[in-house]
């Protein structure tokens, strides 16, 4: 087996396979941007991916609720904060 087909994981094998679209926030993100970045998440749930990320910033933590309360079922991997 060639190093590129290894593949290490803790997590499910099937959802990391996935198209995956990666989300992350600074610390310091103003909140006059949320409403767009919301909007941006909408558009991203309704498509067939994975979304990723730490969700250690603020706004990263508002964006995972929505995630989770919304109506569909978007796939989250969580990253761990290292």
């Amino acid at each position: 087996m060639s190093a590129k087909q290894i593949f290490e994981t803790l997590g499910n094998v099937e959802l990391l396979s996935q198209n995956r679209a990666a989300l992350f926030a600074s610390r310091s993100a103003p909140r006059e941007i949320y409403a767009d970045v919301f909007r941006l998440l909408e558009a991203l749930a309704v498509l067939p991916l994975a979304l990723a990320g730490g969700w250690l910033a603020a706004l990263e933590k508002e964006l995972l609720k929505k995630i989770c309360s919304g109506p569909g079922h978007t796939n989250v991997i969580h990253y761990l904060a290292k």
